[in-house]
């Protein structure tokens, strides 16, 4: 079983994206900003999901179009536990 991140973490993650995109990044940038900012590294990426990694071996969804908002919340764009699709 793949360790996630913690969920505090995520919502930290969103809440950094969401201060990117304020600031008059793209969603999709934002994501990848916040990302950089918590030292995640890049594992996977098919179509509109990222997996990120951590030092510690965790792991992280981004999801960079949402499949109801391309805005970073809830149902849109932003960072969740949903990893499954990346070890299938």
């Amino acid at each position: 079983m793949k360790h996630l991140i913690a969920k505090t973490t995520i919502s930290k993650l969103n809440a950094r994206a969401r201060r990117h995109n304020r600031k008059g990044e793209r969603p999709f940038i934002a994501i990848q900003s916040a990302a950089a900012d918590f030292g995640l590294t890049e594992v996977k990426r098919d179509g509109t999901t990222i997996l990120y990694r951590n030092k510690q071996r965790a792991y992280v969804n981004a999801w960079v179009e949402g499949p109801m908002s391309q805005e970073i919340e809830p149902g849109g764009a932003g960072f969740d536990n949903q990893i499954e699709w990346a070890f299938q």
